[in-house]
């Protein structure tokens, strides 16, 4: 068992190895993905497991490496017992840089750890960092379910802005296979669509909640050679398409990972749209599965009910609900 922290008596103590203290990404970067990886391995799907691994290959890549300049604020904070890291908080600008918003990331706490106060010193470091380079707002995400983060959040000041919805369809042969050679209306996507595709995100997020999902046109720079290039050194491939009309009212992404073996869709349609063109955006996604071999199938959406009843009456499960939450600062 674990002894209870007094947290006041570490912000006394400054002794080496005790409370909090910056995140430093060569010193901490492995044992701050152990850490992630215990707080939140059971509820990834297929993408954020292979993120996971990414984050360990990296951090024992970059553990070699001197830093090149010590940022300020840094990349976040970590709190340590007897010099091991038992919780983190990673923190960064959002993008653009206009926005004056601050994103927090990757709050987790040793569950031995947990309910002594340690998550509530990390996220005050956090606002009082964000404060004193005046930021606009800070933003983070949460699930639905967790209601003790929520409570946390909420008493600091964070408040809703928007949810998605985390979706996955088990393994099944059959989807595919019913609309392999079927001949659709949708014409294959450009780099130069990626304003069609904000466009129609604008339509489905609330300008707050997409300042924290970070929504801009940059995001959907699909195709072009470089792009495809770096996917399949990756063993990974990538095809959109749109609407045959000007402005197109739902695009499509589907994305094949070979190594690790899913498909992840990203869908957005108007959502004023029929439920025809729905069920067209649906169909293009299914005939967008390359292979038809039984691997499951992981996508985001907004929070648009047809979607969601659509997906789920194709196998899809609902895996987990995502809050996006937001702190506003004074801009005076």
């Amino acid at each position: 068992m674990a002894t209870r922290l007094n947290v006041a008596s570490y912000r006394e103590r400054h002794a080496p190895g005790w409370g909090l203290r910056p995140l430093d990404p060569m010193r901490d970067a492995l044992a701050v993905v152990e850490l992630i990886e215990l707080g939140f391995r059971p509820e990834l799907g297929p993408a954020g497991l292979k993120m996971l691994k990414r984050m360990r290959q990296r951090a024992r890549r970059d553990m070699w490496l001197p830093p090149l300049y010590e940022p300020d604020p840094p990349p976040g904070w970590v709190w340590c017992e007897a010099g091991q890291v038992v919780a983190n908080l990673s923190f960064r600008r959002a993008a653009p840089h206009r926005s004056r918003g601050w994103l927090i990331g990757n709050v987790v706490v040793h569950p031995d750890y947990r309910g002594q106060g340690i998550g509530r010193q990390l996220m005050e470091q956090a606002l009082a960092a964000a404060q004193e380079h005046r930021a606009h707002w800070v933003g983070l995400e949460v699930r639905a379910d967790n209601e003790v983060a929520r409570r946390l959040y909420e008493s600091l000041g964070f408040r809703k802005v928007g949810q998605l919805f985390h979706l996955i369809r088990p393994a099944d042969e059959a989807l595919g296979a019913r609309h392999a050679r079927r001949k659709l209306s949708g014409r294959k996507g450009h780099p130069q669509d990626r304003e069609h595709w904000h466009r129609l995100a604008q339509e489905l997020y609330p300008r707050r909640q997409r300042e924290v999902l970070e929504i801009r046109p940059l995001r959907y720079n699909f195709g072009g050679w470089e792009r495809s290039l770096y996917l399949w050194l990756d063993g990974e491939r990538e095809r959109t398409w749109l609407e045959r009309a000007a402005i197109p009212r739902w695009a499509v992404r589907v994305h094949t990972d070979r190594r690790d073996r899913f498909y992840e869709w990203e869908i957005v349609v108007h959502p004023r749209s029929r439920d025809s063109l729905l069920e067209e955006a649906l169909a293009q996604a299914i005939y967008g599965l390359r292979r038809y071999a039984a691997w499951p199938i992981v996508t985001q959406i907004a929070d648009w009910p047809p979607l969601l009843r659509a997906l789920q009456a194709r196998g899809f499960k609902l895996h987990r609900t995502l809050w996006q939450m937001r702190r506003e600062f004074s801009r005076e």
